[in-house]
């Protein structure tokens, strides 16, 4: 009799595949955008499919670490959020350093 992996087994397995994937493909835009960066200025490149921007832009963010520590420890200004983690353990693929899903829930 032969053996059938289960379908979390096969799920897991493309997710692992995927994964991989994923970080070539990353590693590879990261390299072309430099490029593209070292020999573009700001403006619009106009490719065959499609047009690309290059602009840069400031933004203002709210950043919590300036707030009094009584007011960040305060429970009245904090949430509990519920995180699902799906993580690929064991051989890891080329890529990042952690290499995992975060779903947040409010």
């Amino acid at each position: 009799m032969s053996y059938h992996p289960s379908i979390s087994e096969t799920l897991a397995e493309e997710l692992i595949v995927l994964r991989a994937t994923l970080a070539r493909l990353k590693q590879r835009e990261g390299e072309v955008r430099d490029a593209l960066l070292s020999v573009a200025g700001p403006g619009r490149v106009v490719a065959p499919s499609a047009v690309v921007q290059i602009e840069s832009r400031v933004s203002r963010r709210f950043d919590p670490r300036r707030l009094p520590d009584h007011v960040r420890r305060d429970p009245q200004y904090q949430v509990e959020k519920e995180t699902t983690y799906v993580r690929v353990l064991g051989p890891k693929p080329q890529g990042p350093k952690d290499d995992f899903d975060v779903i947040e829930r409010d």
